[in-house]
């Protein structure tokens, strides 16, 4: 099945507000251009996730997820540094969490980190900010057809690795992406916002007690144990 990459670009936005032009209109301000851009990728196959990936499926994650989306913004730089817009690049909790049988999606969300402080450092002087958001679980399709369209279903399994207890959802990832593209950030760049529900603070013990574990039941360690 061919890659399918989608891309949002976007000539709206001003302070950090659900409804950016209707806010726009209603605060006589300019509106800004941003671009906001998602690497999607239909080939979810076994092949694609695992080590044993083929060259071609390699260069293809990281053509949809990282070489366009670098490609789309400087395609729109002189737009962008015409109205000092922003850039926020998306990237997951694949980036910092090792996770079994997937190599390339990984590595390609790892790369969007690194390639948004490049741009964060050559885009400044345009005065174009960038950044990008880490999503933890979402409500997607990937998600849906992984969980058998069951939602409580996933709910509660995502519920085991997110210190909020369920999966993310769009509105508070767009919600994250309007924030950085706000003039509530103007003075942030190369940075990262987090939108992951407590994911990527847990270790390996996640949220149980693991001393209990040792104890029998006690889950402190008092003087002299």
């Amino acid at each position: 099945m061919r890659a399918l990459s989608l891309f949002l670009v976007c000539l709206g936005m001003v302070s950090g507000v659900p409804r950016p032009t209707e806010a726009a209109q209603e605060a006589n301000k300019p509106i800004k251009p941003f671009v906001a851009f998602i690497g999607s990728d239909t080939r979810i196959t076994q092949h694609r996730y695992l080590r044993i990936a083929t060259r071609e499926e390699w260069l293809g994650t990281l053509n949809t997820n990282l070489v366009s989306g670098a490609q789309l913004v400087e395609l729109a730089r002189f737009e962008l540094a015409k109205h000092k817009g922003a850039v926020v690049n998306l990237s997951s909790i694949s980036a910092y969490a090792a996770q079994t049988g997937r190599w390339t999606y990984p590595v390609s969300k790892a790369a969007i980190l690194h390639l948004t402080r490049l741009q964060a450092m050559d885009y400044a002087p345009d005065g174009i900010r960038v950044n990008s958001l880490v999503a933890g679980w979402t409500v997607s399709d990937p998600i849906a057809g992984l969980a058998g369209g069951d939602w409580n279903k996933a709910d509660r399994v995502a519920a085991e690795f997110h210190l909020l207890g369920r999966l993310g959802r769009a509105s508070e990832v767009a919600a994250g992406v309007l924030f950085l593209c706000s003039d509530h950030a103007s003075f942030t760049t190369g940075s990262e916002l987090r939108v992951e529900g407590g994911y990527l603070a847990m270790g390996p013990e996640q949220a149980t007690p693991a001393i209990a574990k040792l104890t029998g039941g006690q889950a402190t360690v008092t003087a002299g144990q």
